[in-house]
């Protein structure tokens, strides 16, 4: 990966926002998101998910359950 064997002082982000990806289902988003969040955590590194305040309201899951894990978790 591009990231294997590296460090970072910060934590690694995924940043979902774009208006493509605003076509996706709540579940579909919150789930990409919660993969991404434990695969990269998997590995060693601290994470997080950066988006619009309103993409945390109106299009992800915040409390929907998936592979264990809840984007408040």
């Amino acid at each position: 990966s591009a990231v294997s064997d590296k460090t970072f002082d910060y934590p690694l982000y995924l940043d979902l926002e774009d208006p493509s990806q605003s076509k996706l289902s709540r579940v579909a988003l919150t789930e990409i998101a919660i993969d991404f969040l434990l695969k990269v955590e998997n590995r060693g590194y601290y994470v997080g998910l950066y988006s619009m305040g309103s993409w945390f309201t109106d299009k992800f899951l915040l409390n929907y359950r998936y592979k264990g894990k809840t984007l408040n978790d």
